[in-house]
């Protein structure tokens, strides 16, 4: 292991490498969707994210949870998509496996 540190330069550079490196893929507990419109030809793509439980009282012993529904977020099309996606796994989002749903 090498005691070197890098400079504020090189550590960009290791960082660009690693952002540009990413693969487009989908978020854990989401899944996409398409939601149909007032017109039957069209379909909107979202991503549908599975929420955590809420901790709502209780004790350690026996704690109280709430259910959360799902929420649906917009999913821009095409290039732009992979690159936000690659952008958010590199803030801090875990990437999975794609889960593709299509009506």
């Amino acid at each position: 292991m090498s005691t070197t540190k890098l400079t504020r330069r090189e550590q960009r550079e290791h960082a660009q490498r690693f952002i540009d490196t990413l693969a487009g893929t989908a978020f854990p507990n989401s899944r996409r969707i398409y939601v149909h419109g007032s017109q039957a030809d069209i379909r909107v793509p979202m991503r549908e994210i599975q929420l955590s439980p809420t901790l709502v009282g209780g004790d350690k012993d026996n704690p109280r949870y709430e259910t959360n529904e799902p929420i649906r977020c917009m999913t821009p099309p095409g290039r732009m998509a992979t690159r936000i996606l690659a952008l958010m796994s590199a803030r801090g989002w875990q990437a999975a496996p794609a889960v593709d749903r299509r009506a």
